[in-house]
């Protein structure tokens, strides 16, 4: 027995499985422990929750003092924006409200310099032919650096 713990046993009443959380418990459960580990459907929201997190943190387009433009795409499944702080270059985001692929045409925001992947739901966003195409449901943060 070490520090009031045996193995296999729950923490003793009181401890905290997630110290200097506030909460408290009797014991620790699976759940408990897939979601500190990110395994759980609440730990992966919240793993992404902290990348979007630290990316805006990051990226001084998105902080106030800003403006911010509606870009016109040829798709209306598909939202995109355009954000400039007078300290940064131009940041695109573009967001497909549809279940499936769609594509935008890349003229709608080529003109706003050398855009680079800040953050995007599913991996590199995909260029072809004069199109970019984001997968259903999915995002992506595009930066000038």
């Amino acid at each position: 027995m070490t520090n009031g713990l045996r193995a296999g046993n729950p923490l003793p009443h009181g401890r905290s499985a997630y110290r200097g959380t506030g909460v408290t418990t009797g014991r620790v459960t699976l759940l408990q422990v897939a979601h500190r580990a990110g395994v759980s459907r609440e730990g992966r929201v919240f793993g992404w929750l902290r990348r979007l997190a630290v990316v805006r943190k990051d990226t001084l387009a998105l902080r106030a003092g800003g403006e911010s433009e509606v870009l016109g795409l040829d798709n209306g499944a598909v939202f995109g924006w355009r954000r400039r702080h007078p300290r940064s270059g131009n940041f695109v985001g573009l967001t497909n409200f549809a279940e499936t692929e769609q594509s935008v045409d890349t003229a709608a925001f080529g003109r706003y310099g050398w855009l680079e992947m800040a953050l995007s739901s599913d991996g590199p966003l995909q260029v072809r032919d004069g199109c970019a195409y984001l997968p259903g449901l999915g995002f992506a943060w595009l930066v000038e650096r």
